[in-house]
């Protein structure tokens, strides 16, 4: 829209030679339209430039801001030539954050900061058997949630089974003509169709639990090493695996808070605290449903990496 000369009050036409003045009231000034179609063109952006998916900031679009909750973009400031995290709410009192460490840098930077954090999230040796333990008791109570379901929905399967049996009777003894027929077929295939797709979804495959728990070790025992060392789709990958939501930093003393972790890598946090003896802040609870959940998706979300 605002890169036609329209608004501006200007009539541009392949039967004519030149651009001329229209007799209409413009909708924005000539020089807002310059200006608007500079920024389109990425010029007029007072010494910084913004790129989407840019290797240096992979945080962009994914922090949030924890003075206004707003979320934070990026750029790269052309004069001194350093990217940074800034908020996108205007009047925030949150200060542009640098996001890498370097010589022109007074701070830690907010990727180095994450890395850190991963670090603490990382699944260490000593923690493995404990945490396979408690995998394996997360995937039981969850195979037998589902137990449960699967007997309600085999149950709706062989009475809509019976349903379809008596209509084809009813066909045949021409109680029924050929239109109602089809029309209550048609409908208790669907319902047939729908509830064995939610037969299929309600199945947990426990084949290979060990090479697949191997599997999930190796990568969580790697996280920060995966983060820091792989392509900005890599790390937006491992990103939204362990902080769906994004994740909130305070500006004030540049530390990031962990509320909005997947289940899988709270796990990881508090074996680690009851290991040193920390006192724990938000403990897991192997009964709830976001326990089941995790127990059902560890092998799309976490072996799947």
């Amino acid at each position: 829209m605002w890169r036609n000369p329209f608004y501006c009050g200007i009539l541009v036409n392949s039967m004519i030679n030149e651009p001329v003045m229209g007799n209409w009231e413009p909708i924005v000034s000539m020089e807002d339209f310059k200006h608007i179609n500079d920024v389109l063109e990425g010029k007029g952006l007072s010494g910084y430039t913004q790129i989407k998916n840019d290797e240096n900031r992979p945080l962009q679009s994914y922090l949030f801001c924890g003075i206004c909750g707003g979320k934070m973009t990026g750029y790269k400031s052309s004069q001194k030539n350093i990217h940074y995290y800034k908020c996108q709410t205007k009047g925030c009192g949150c200060k542009d954050m640098n996001a890498l460490t370097g010589k022109k840098t007074i701070t830690k930077g907010l990727n180095l900061l994450f890395e850190e954090l991963l670090e603490k999230i990382t699944l260490k040796g000593e923690l493995i058997p404990h945490f396979k333990k408690q995998i394996r008791s997360i995937l039981e109570m969850s195979e037998k949630h589902k137990v449960e379901q699967r007997k309600k929905v085999e149950s709706e399967i062989k009475y809509q089974t019976s349903q379809l049996n008596s209509l084809l009777n009813k066909f045949l003894d021409d109680l029924i003509d050929n239109t109602i027929y089809q029309s209550k077929k048609m409908e208790i295939d669907n319902k047939l169709s729908e509830l064995n797709q939610k037969l299929q979804e309600l199945n947990i495959d426990l084949s290979n639990l060990n090479s697949k728990l191997e599997k999930a070790v190796e990568i969580l025992g790697n996280i920060s090493k995966i983060w820091s060392s792989g392509s900005i789709g890599v790390k937006q990958k491992i990103q939204n695996l362990i902080f769906p939501n994004g994740i909130f930093i305070s500006p004030q003393n540049r530390e990031y808070r962990t509320s909005n972790i997947q289940v899988i890598f709270q796990l990881i946090l508090d074996l680690t605290r009851d290991t040193e003896g920390q006192k724990k802040d938000s403990p897991i609870n192997l009964t709830d449903e976001s326990s089941l959940v995790a127990g059902t998706r560890l092998e799309r979300a976490t072996f799947g990496l």
